[in-house]
């Protein structure tokens, strides 16, 4: 997919995968590539059972380095919520997001998840501990991610 989520191909595979191997599952021909900028592209794997189609397995391939991404400044929405009795909000945006950095200025607050990558509509809920409760905590979130670093 490209940086917007644009979806430019889809493929699928059966495998079997033996209990502790390594192995080449699939192989991606660079002429799939040829007519994009590696710079606009992700690469979405993921890997999952055949019978229910459970999520076993997913990761973000990157053709070039971070740096050399063409990025783009993301716009986030952040909905606040209480999911299973915890505090709770749940981040969206609109392009992908590479290396999500998520704090709250003077607090130090661990939340479930933090550094990762957002694809673009793709939404991803953080918990907060227990033990903590933040009034207007969509106001206090700081969002950063790669782009905000040059």
């Amino acid at each position: 997919m490209d940086l917007y989520g644009k979806r430019l191909w889809l493929e699928s595979a059966n495998v079997k995968i033996p209990a502790n191997s390594s192995s080449i599952l699939y192989v991606i021909g660079k002429e799939k590539l040829k007519n994009y900028d590696k710079k606009d592209l992700v690469l979405k794997c993921s890997l999952k059972k055949t019978d229910s189609q459970d999520l076993i397995y997913k990761n973000f391939y990157y053709f070039v380095k971070p740096k050399d991404l063409n990025l783009k400044k993301p716009e986030i929405i952040i909905t606040e919520g209480l999911c299973k009795s915890l505090q709770c909000f749940t981040i969206k945006s609109d392009v992908v997001v590479k290396n999500v950095f998520i704090s709250i200025p003077g607090m130090s607050v661990n939340f479930s998840d933090n550094y990762f990558d957002l694809l673009p509509g793709q939404s991803r809920t953080i918990y907060l501990p227990k033990m903590n409760f933040i009034s207007s905590l969509d106001k206090k979130l700081v969002i950063k991610s790669l782009i905000d670093t040059y």
